[in-house]
């Protein structure tokens, strides 16, 4: 199940573990590929948000100058 990346809590569930403690504790070792994969999507989006603010310039209004 988990390999078909089915989520923890129904794995938890289906398995009839009191806690996901319990499926971590158990099966943790099997996840090292889908903490690759959330650190890897993480810095994408991450990356992409980035380019995305650094590509926009601000605009800046300049107000004029108030009469004495």
């Amino acid at each position: 199940m988990i390999a078909a990346g089915i989520p923890l809590a129904i794995v938890s569930k289906t398995l009839r573990h009191a806690t996901l403690a319990t499926t971590i504790n158990l099966y943790g070792h099997l996840f090292k590929d889908s903490a690759d994969q959330a650190v890897n999507a993480l810095a994408g989006a991450l990356d992409t948000a980035d380019t995305d603010h650094w590509s926009t310039k601000p605009v800046i209004e300049i107000a004029p100058p108030m009469a004495a």
